[in-house]
């Protein structure tokens, strides 16, 4: 799956997904301004919804952000 993946423009989402155990539209919503690499960490606060003219930002389905540790493979 990791070598299939390789290259593709979705690479970092699907990691995420897989390593760090964040919902796909969580990955996909994510913004510069919820990354910290400094100390290599991630907030999760808001998911890509598709509504009726595209896309935009939601709420997730948990009430508070949830900080994580970004898996070392992603920022290393």
């Amino acid at each position: 799956l990791l070598e299939g993946i390789r290259g593709d423009r979705f690479e970092v989402a699907i990691l995420l997904c897989l390593l760090a155990g964040t919902r796909e539209m969580e990955a996909l919503g994510l913004r510069w301004r919820d990354v910290n690499l400094q100390n290599g960490t991630i907030i999760i606060r808001h998911q890509l919804i598709r509504v009726k003219d595209g896309w935009e930002f939601g709420p997730t389905k948990d009430t508070d952000p949830r900080a994580f540790r970004m898996p070392d493979t992603l920022w290393k």
